[in-house]
């Protein structure tokens, strides 16, 4: 069940989208664990009532990525006032002062990646013994190169000192003799529901703050993990993207960041930990949404990065304050987007799904209906407004996401994190998974008893 819903910050300082050729799969072949794939529909709208600045802005655009055992294709479908850069691989369209904008595009996202229940099951089970699986193995010296990195000096001597002695009094013997796998699993939990309160926060922190504080969002705590992992030779990463929540409680979820508001529709915009495990593969730790082990995830990029740069942060949220309006993201199952929409007509039920929920959801917002709709109509009959179906896009690789660079501000500035660098205050769901009834204070006895 579902025990809280809590506000999540996503901070990309520094998004590095990284694509390797390596023969990962044949792990997960000889472990007899099948990759298991799913399509989804990515619906992004936006509805600009006034700028205060004239600027190129960029909507969410989760492409094709290769990431080891992790596959994912995306093509457009439509798309309405805005255009798709090929330097910086995003729909993006631009305002001018006093000016009013609406826009959106539809993706179609096939993602594909080691099946969830195999995973699940593997994670449960170094939970309950960390002993399980080997304690050796070879780790490919392109993954060494990328993910294994000196860890901070305070996570190894706080956080790590305190971790090795939670796992002695849980486990009764040292985390030394455990495996990889199993330090890989109990680190995660001690980090994510141990030694830090998970807490929503309207600026990113420090690794400093984070462990002075001990409280941080699901980006902090992932960060931290990456270190805490590194120490004991184990190869990280973060995954951006957008965990699929079919839940009641997010049909419509919306934030407002100065005057601006985010509306959610199941999804929910989120960060988590995978860590390479020889004889695994890449391994999710995502024990605060269950991403890759209850939940099915799309990805926006994956990034060893974990320093937090507080300039672009302040630039992010004074971008927010200069612009009035709303934006409304969507991810439905294929299932779903075929029973909604008449596929004879798929263009024109798309567009007149956007536009009904927009205009209702502006009734929540500062916006007007009446604005709203009159923005709505302005642009839907304007001449240079044009209504499209269109092809995949084209890059000279095929996977226009994996080229190895930072996504910088300083030609676009981005409303939303999860594309560009910037922070905003975004929601997701704590669903316990793996731990449900385990609790903080009596961790020994609950991490046994919950499998």
């Amino acid at each position: 069940m579902i025990k809280t819903l809590v506000i999540i910050m996503l901070l990309l300082t520094a998004l590095v989208v990284q694509s390797v050729s390596t023969n990962y799969n044949q792990v997960f072949i000889e472990n007899n664990i099948e990759k298991q794939c799913r399509v989804f529909y990515f619906i992004n709208a936006i509805l600009i009532e006034r700028s205060e600045i004239n600027t190129t802005l960029a909507l969410e655009t989760p492409g094709n990525i290769t990431f080891y055992d992790i596959n994912q294709t995306s093509k457009p479908l439509i798309y309405r006032n805005v255009f798709f850069n090929h330097t910086t691989n995003l729909f993006e369209f631009n305002v001018t002062i006093n000016s009013s904008f609406y826009g959106y595009h539809v993706l179609e996202i096939k993602v594909c990646y080691p099946n969830i229940e195999a995973m699940y099951s593997i994670v449960a089970n170094a939970l309950k013994s960390p002993k399980t699986g080997s304690t050796s193995g070879d780790i490919p010296e392109e993954i060494k190169n990328e993910y294994l990195k000196e860890p901070y000096r305070r996570v190894v001597e706080i956080v790590g000192s305190n971790y090795t002695a939670w796992f002695m009094r849980t486990y009764k013997y040292n985390v030394t003799e455990a495996s990889k796998l199993g330090i890989a699993v109990t680190a995660a939990y001690f980090v994510y529901r141990v030694f830090f309160e998970y807490d929503a926060s309207g600026l990113p922190r420090t690794m400093d703050q984070v462990i002075n504080e001990r409280k941080g969002d699901c980006d902090d705590l992932s960060r931290i993990l990456v270190e805490l992992l590194n120490y004991y030779e184990i190869p990280a990463t973060i995954a951006y993207g957008y965990v699929y929540l079919p839940l009641s409680d997010f049909e419509n979820y919306s934030i407002t960041i100065r005057n601006f508001t985010y509306i959610f529709r199941y999804n929910g915009p989120h960060a988590f930990t995978l860590a390479y495990i020889p004889g695994y593969g890449w391994i999710s730790l995502d024990l605060l949404a269950g991403s890759l082990l209850t939940y099915d995830f799309v990805f926006e990029g994956f990034s060893r990065v974990t320093y937090i740069n507080e300039t672009i942060v302040r630039e992010v949220e004074e971008l927010h304050a200069k612009i009035h309006g709303l934006q409304f993201m969507t991810l439905l199952s294929e299932e779903f987007f075929k029973t909604i929409f008449d596929p004879a007509n798929l263009t024109s039920s798309i567009e007149a799904y956007i536009n009904r929920t927009l205009i209702a959801l502006t009734s929540s917002t500062n916006a007007t209906n009446n604005t709203s709709t009159e923005i709505i109509s302005e642009t839907s009959s304007s001449e240079t407004s044009t209504e499209t179906t269109v092809t995949p896009i084209e890059s000279t690789s095929n996977e226009y996401l994996n080229q190895t660079h930072p996504r910088s501000i300083t030609n676009v500035l981005q409303l939303f994190p999860l594309a560009i660098l910037s922070a905003v205050l975004i929601i997701t769901i704590v669903t316990v998974l793996l731990i449900l009834s385990i609790t903080k204070e009596k961790p020994s006895t609950s991490i046994q008893s919950s499998f």
